[in-house]
């Protein structure tokens, strides 16, 4: 009774299993048939890089006429330019919290430290580079992050996966994948590590092991039957020039499987929203399918939480009309076998000659056509023609070194047009140059890094897309205690410890499954001399302010460093900040340091308060001080008036009495010698030198002798004061 519904349980199921891998076997056989033409194209880059730039067809074409099929690659410097620029210049990350509190930014301090863990002991930044070096030269390279069972190592890993390995939806343009609706690999493995793996599946890996190859639309790769690349699969690379063998690739001894592995979206209904706003919707969750030609291995729902592809991509260049990728190498092709070509004609035509000759002038017996073109083509040739052959010109030389040189011409416009078109000048390179400036030098190297920016703003974008996925399976799978331990800048060990269980209280501390968190890339720039020249203009301006207002320059020096291209940037700066007072601006701060903050500023404005008050003080001294100087020079400045007003009341009293004794001597000649003796005696010298005496005229009358009577005493005023000893004269005094 029971039997009945179950073999009609198990056989709806192998129905629904064998319309799966219909669907799945379409789809992939859709993109092989829409990609592989482009993917042809995808190899043939990364042979121009590696050196393989002529066609078989053509090689042996130009080894029938005797011209070597030289390869001047001028590919590769332009391609490792850009490789190397990416590892010189690797970014970083740090994880930011969601939430406010403290406990979300230790949690946030703590992821951010496991993954640089994890990035240590993956190695990730060598897979990445790897990656990056896939998308230069093809077009596109892969970055796989995912979570293994192996308990030797690290649950979550990344590592790098070849494009010939995967296919993509071509419908899908976003360059994240978020509208692709799936994503295969394939992957070749011996026969017993497939039965190892999936064990229930042991007949049909068997089964699919034993299947031809050469009737699988996967044949059609590169675009063309493998089998076809090599019609003798049993040819022995007997030339230099062959570098490829497809009959040794394509048939190996070894018992191989090829394995499929789907990841692709399938519609699923569920119940969201939280009281009264209850409603159903359709939601598109990641499923995972194991699969070969003949039946479906493994399937079930993705095991991961983020529901995203496993497999980031990391683009170069897209092509417009279907999405294609290409890389650095394609639009430089042309040129590159331009450049070949015009070289190898120029050294065939440099190192041949070409002769004309009529039949008769060759005579055999002396020497036949194939010794006479064997004896030409050397340097040194001696050649014997026929008696007559040479005066009768029936032998003409000619070359074609014009012809020469203007191919060389055009073989350097071609290594012009491959610089100007990658985007790597010979200033980028380092190369010889015209240009004698610093500056000149720096900015012309600035601009191939613009043209070769959007190579490197995919990688970001992968990178922001890996740290995403990483943290999100962090936060899913690392569920156990666990310390670590992680190298800092200056190569110092910290260990660091998640998901402890308190002992006393059975609570887990620094659980890293608990808060959800933010990856953020670092703020950078690709291009360093930028960073150099910006931090060396606000280091210009800085020194400039700083003779202005010294206290702006000490108190933004922080925001400065920040573009200082130097190590240990973050530990100066930091070191700055504590010396200047200054915060973090991205740093949040707490109610701790808000506090400790507010009681600066109080300490601060107490100090200016304090050194106002003193300032006032010094003011107030200053000003009684100059109150008192003032007064000072003005009592002096009196003094010194009433000194001068005295000196010149006693000048012009000595020069009245002086005019008085002048008027005596007038009148009584003889005692001018009795006043010039009284003043020798006492030392006096005269200042105008010695003149003649007062001469009374001839013609005028001697007045008469007027007798001297009594005289009355002078009143009591004029024998004091001022006065004293002055007498003025009277009519008796015979003056008129």
């Amino acid at each position: 009774m029971l039997a009945a519904p179950t073999r009609k349980r198990g056989a709806r199921a192998r129905e629904e299993q064998q319309r799966l891998l219909t669907r799945l076997k379409t789809w992939r056989d859709q993109e092989i048939a829409r990609q592989s033409a482009n993917r042809f194209q995808m190899a043939l880059d990364e042979d121009f890089y590696d050196g393989m730039q002529w066609d078989l067809s053509e090689q042996r074409a130009l080894l029938e006429r005797g011209q070597n099929p030289v390869v001047y690659n001028e590919v590769k410097p332009t391609v490792d330019w850009m490789i190397g620029t990416e590892r010189r210049t690797r970014i970083d990350h740090k994880v930011t919290p969601t939430v406010r509190g403290k406990a979300a930014a230790d949690d946030a301090v703590n992821k951010s430290k496991l993954l640089k863990y994890l990035t240590e002991v993956n190695r990730s930044e060598f897979t990445r580079s790897q990656a990056f070096d896939d998308a230069l030269k093809a077009g596109l390279g892969w970055i796989e992050v995912g979570v293994r069972a192996d308990p030797e190592e690290e649950p979550i890993y990344d590592r790098n996966e070849s494009w010939r390995n995967v296919l993509y939806d071509s419908l899908g343009v976003a360059l994240d994948l978020s509208d692709s609706r799936y994503q295969f690999r394939m992957r070749w493995l011996d026969l017993d590590i497939a039965q190892a793996y999936f064990p229930e599946g042991k007949d049909l890996l068997e089964q699919s092991a034993e299947s031809n190859p050469d009737n699988r639309g996967i044949d059609w790769w590169f675009g063309r039957r493998l089998s076809e690349l090599d019609p003798d699969e049993t040819a022995f690379m007997g030339s230099r020039f062959e570098q490829f063998d497809a009959g040794a690739w394509m048939h190996n001894s070894r018992d191989r499987v090829q394995c499929y592995e789907g990841w692709w979206y399938a519609p699923s209904n569920e119940t969201t929203g939280s009281g009264s706003q209850v409603y159903d919707r359709v939601r598109m969750r990641m499923r995972c399918t194991v699969f070969t030609d003949f039946g479906i291995l493994w399937d079930d729902w993705s095991p991961y939480r983020h529901n995203r592809f496993p497999l980031i991509p990391v683009w170069c260049y897209r092509r417009k009309r279907d999405g294609a990728p290409y890389g650095a190498i394609r639009n430089i092709r042309g040129p590159q076998e331009s450049l070949n070509k015009r070289m190898s004609k120029s050294l065939h035509v440099l190192s041949t000659n070409k002769v004309h000759f009529e039949a008769d002038a060759i005579d055999d017996q002396l020497m036949d056509e194939d010794e006479i073109r064997e004896e030409i083509a050397s340097p040194d040739a001696f050649v014997k023609w026929a008696s007559g052959a040479l005066s009768g010109k029936k032998v003409l030389f000619q070359n074609d070194r014009e012809l020469a040189q203007g191919h060389l011409a055009l073989a350097d416009r071609d290594r012009m047009a491959i610089r100007e078109v990658g985007g790597v000048t010979s200033e980028s390179l380092g190369r010889d140059t015209n240009l004698v400036s610093g500056v000149a030098l720096r900015q012309k190297a600035d601009q191939g890094s613009v043209v070769t920016a959007q190579p490197f703003d995919n990688l970001r974008l992968a990178r922001q897309i890996e740290g995403e996925i990483k943290l999100s399976l962090i936060e899913q799978y690392y569920t156990e205690p666990k310390v670590f331990r992680i190298t800092g800048d200056r190569n110092k060990h910290d260990f660091v410890s998640i998901n402890e269980r308190d002992p006393d209280t059975g609570e887990v501390l620094n659980d890293v499954t608990a808060m959800k968190a933010s990856f953020v890339i670092d703020e950078q720039d690709y291009r360093e001399s930028l960073m150099q020249a910006i931090f060396e203009q606000l280091m210009d301006m800085l020194g400039k302010i700083a003779a202005i207002d010294p206290a702006f320059a000490r108190n933004t020096i922080d925001i400065v460093m920040e573009y200082a291209p130097v190590p240990y940037k973050d530990a100066l700066i930091k070191r700055i900040r504590e010396i200047t007072g200054q915060t973090d601006p991205d740093e949040e701060m707490t109610p701790e340091k808000q506090a400790e903050k507010q009681q600066a500023k109080e300490a601060e404005r107490a100090a200016n308060a304090m050194t106002v008050e003193a300032l006032r003080a010094k003011i107030a001294d200053l000003e009684a001080a100059t109150g008192l100087k003032k007064a000072q020079s003005a009592r002096a400045a009196a003094e010194i008036e009433k000194l001068d007003a005295d000196k010149i009341t006693r000048l012009l009293e000595g020069i009245y009495a002086a005019m008085q004794a002048g008027q005596v001597v007038a009148q009584v000649p003889a005692s001018a010698p009795v006043g010039d003796e009284l003043l020798r005696s006492v030392g006096f010298k005269d200042q105008a030198g010695t003149g003649a005496g007062i001469v009374p005229p001839d013609d005028e009358p001697t007045a008469p002798t007027v007798p001297v009577g009594p005289r009355d005493p002078l009143p009591p005023d004029q024998q004091t004061g001022r006065m004293a000893g002055i007498e003025t004269p009277a009519g008796e005094d015979n003056l008129r």
